[in-house]
């Protein structure tokens, strides 16, 4: 197992970190609170997939790029039933949460060919809460073989949340090619859950 990440606190737009270096994104899951359809759309799924037409001048295009993009890229969203904004205008699978309780963990994973990358934080996926409030992430860059105890454990929350459907079912295989289990010991830093 890989030492622990050394912590860093500074300054980022998240969009950057999230952004591929180079590679496609293979599937993409988010958690939040509070979602915005058109934020999630116009600025996220456009750095993912990627999608380079202009979603204003453009649309058209945008549309058919992300259809396109999300026809092999398995994008999960789940929040919380009485806090979505805005139109669906893209086929990612978008999830409302069990209206009995508030649905608050605020979470993406993103796996890529040879990583996966995790973030954690404050921010709902809106504006605000990617780079016009002041919010705290903590961001994981993780290896498939190193870091695979932290990967299930991530999975087994996300699995926990309810999430359902074709693209989860998508999103779980590609995960399950890229991340055979080990079993070799505990995460490292520990996913903990409150409030189940």
């Amino acid at each position: 197992m890989s030492p622990s990440p050394k912590a860093m606190i500074g300054v980022k737009d998240p969009l950057d970190w999230i952004r591929p270096a180079d590679g496609d994104c293979e599937g993409a899951v988010f958690l939040t609170y509070t979602f915005d359809a058109r934020f999630f759309e116009e600025e996220l799924l456009a750095t993912l997939l990627p999608i380079r037409s202009d979603p204003q001048d453009q649309f058209a295009s945008f549309t058919h790029e992300g259809r396109r993009g999300l026809q092999k890229t398995p994008v999960v969203v789940m929040a919380d039933a009485g806090h979505f904004r805005g139109r669906r205008r893209l086929p990612y699978d978008l999830l409302l949460a069990d209206r009995t309780q508030t649905f608050h963990p605020k979470l993406g994973l993103v796996l890529f060919r040879d990583h996966a990358r995790l973030w954690i934080g404050s921010g709902n996926l809106t504006e605000g809460g990617y780079g016009g409030n002041a919010e705290l992430f903590a961001f994981l860059h993780l290896d498939y073989s190193d870091d695979d105890a932290l990967l299930h454990a991530t999975f087994d929350f996300l699995r926990s949340c309810g999430l359902r459907g074709e693209p989860w079912a998508k999103f779980q295989d590609v995960a399950s090619h890229l991340c055979p289990e080990r079993g070799e010991g505990p995460a490292d830093p520990a996913l903990l859950v409150g409030g189940q």
